[in-house]
């Protein structure tokens, strides 16, 4: 994997624990998953929020869609 594939796995897998993990993840785990600094760190949390705001746009679909299936089998 060259580089620039590197961070974009590291900032794909950052959104993908702020958006299922909430507040339990934070930059610290993710500096120390990833043997970075902390500015680094921040500025994949920059690059992240969008991304993991999307996820979490994607998990709530379907768990509404999930509910409004189980509202119909009642």
């Amino acid at each position: 994997m060259n580089r620039q594939e590197e961070i974009k796995a590291r900032i794909q897998d950052f959104a993908e624990k702020l958006a299922t993990h909430s507040k339990t993840w934070w930059i610290g785990d993710h500096m120390k998953k990833y043997n970075i600094s902390e500015s680094t760190a921040k500025k994949d949390l920059k690059r992240a929020k969008p991304i993991a705001a999307k996820i979490g746009d994607q998990i709530f679909e379907i768990q509404f869609a999930k509910w409004k299936e189980s509202l119909k089998q009642r």
